[in-house]
C-alpha cells in the first residue's frame, strides 16, 4: 500500500492502510497532505483487557499495579511513533460526556511493586498467557513491551502468538488472560462505551462486549439513568460518576487514544470534512487535473 500510494497508483490512504513507522516518511513526501482529522465521531481508544474471573486480575491491587508499571507515554511516543494521546479512562476526549477528574496512573515501578506486595498474591506462581492483538507490528512491539514491563513487577508472562480469527474466537470465548482491544465510541456513551461493561453484557461469542467479565450494579445503574437522561447536564453528571468508579477500579487497562492518518495527495479536495472522514459521501470530492 505505501508503494502503491508512493507510485501514485493511489491518491489516498486511509487510516490504518499503513503502518505508524510508514507514516512519517510518506508525509514528508512532494505534494503529500496529511490530517488525524475525520475521526472524532469513532474515538478509537485501546486498553488491556485483563480477565477478572480469576488469578491473578481478579484483585484490584493486582490491575492497578498493572496500570503503574506500563510507561503509556513511551508506548505512544515510541511504539506508535506519536500517533495518540495517553487515555484517562473509559470516555475518548474527543467525544462527549468526557471526564478528566478520574484516579490517575502515572508510570511508576516502586509503586506498582508495593501493590503488588499489598495484593497478597504471588504474582510469578503461575504464568499470564498474553493473547496477541494480530493487527500491525505496533501491537506485536506492544505486546513485547508489556511483557517486559510485567516481568519486572514479578509477573511470569508467555506471549501467544494468533491470527484475527484465534484473537475473536478466543477473546470472544473469554479464553485468555491478558489481550489487547480496541473499539469505536460512537459519539455518544451509551453506544460504544456501556457495553465494555454493562454485567449483562458479559456474554460469549463477540470480542467486543465485557469480555473481561466486569460486574458493578452501581455501574449498570448509572448508564442505564445516564442513556435514558435527557438533560445534557444530568447525562454529564452520571457519566462522571461512571468513568470515576471504572478507572478506579481498573475494569479495562486504559492506553491511549488512538489517532489514524489519512494521506493524500494535494490535487484531491474536500476529502475530510466532518467526524466520520473518509465515510462521508464523497459527493463533492474531486481531483484536480
Amino acid at each position: 500500500r505505501a508503494v502503491a500510494f508512493e507510485k501514485g497508483d493511489v491518491q489516498v490512504l486511509r487510516g490504518g492502510d499503513v503502518d505508524n513507522v510508514d507514516v512519517r516518511r510518506l508525509k514528508a513526501l512532494p505534494n503529500v497532505e496529511m490530517t488525524t482529522k475525520g475521526w472524532e465521531m469513532y474515538g478509537p481508544l485501546a486498553f488491556m483487557t485483563m480477565n477478572l474471573r480469576k488469578p491473578p486480575f481478579n484483585n484490584l491491587k493486582v490491575r492497578q499495579a498493572v496500570m503503574h508499571a506500563v510507561n503509556r507515554k513511551f508506548v505512544v511516543d515510541n511504539i506508535f511513533f506519536g500517533m495518540g494521546r495517553i487515555a484517562t479512562g473509559p470516555v475518548a476526549s474527543t467525544t462527549k460526556f468526557y471526564e478528566k477528574n478520574v484516579p490517575q496512573y502515572p508510570f511508576d515501578l516502586k509503586k506498582a511493586r508495593a501493590l503488588i506486595q499489598e495484593s497478597g498474591v504471588n504474582v510469578g506462581a503461575s504464568t499470564v498467557k498474553l493473547l496477541s492483538f494480530p493487527y500491525g507490528a505496533a501491537w506485536d512491539r506492544l505486546a513485547e513491551y508489556t511483557k517486559q514491563s510485567l516481568e519486572q513487577i514479578g509477573f511470569k508472562v508467555e506471549i501467544e502468538a494468533t491470527d484475527a480469527g484465534g484473537w475473536a474466537k478466543r477473546t470472544g470465548d473469554f479464553d485468555f488472560d491478558l489481550t489487547f482491544n480496541y473499539t469505536y465510541q460512537y459519539g455518544d456513551p451509551a453506544l460504544g462505551v456501556a457495553r465494555h461493561y454493562l454485567s449483562n453484557n458479559a456474554i460469549k461469542g463477540s470480542p467486543f462486549v465485557n469480555n473481561e467479565g466486569y460486574a458493578n450494579t452501581k455501574v449498570d445503574e448509572l448508564f442505564a439513568n445516564a442513556a435514558a437522561a435527557q438533560k445534557p447536564e444530568l447525562r454529564q453528571r452520571l457519566y462522571s460518576q461512571a468513568q470515576e468508579i471504572l478507572v478506579g477500579e481498573v475494569a479495562l487497562g486504559y492506553l491511549f487514544e488512538l489517532e489514524f492518518a489519512t494521506l493524500y495527495r494535494k490535487n484531491v479536495k474536500n476529502l475530510v470534512k466532518t467526524g466520520i472522514g473518509l465515510n462521508e459521501t464523497f459527493d463533492d470530492v474531486s481531483v484536480e487535473k
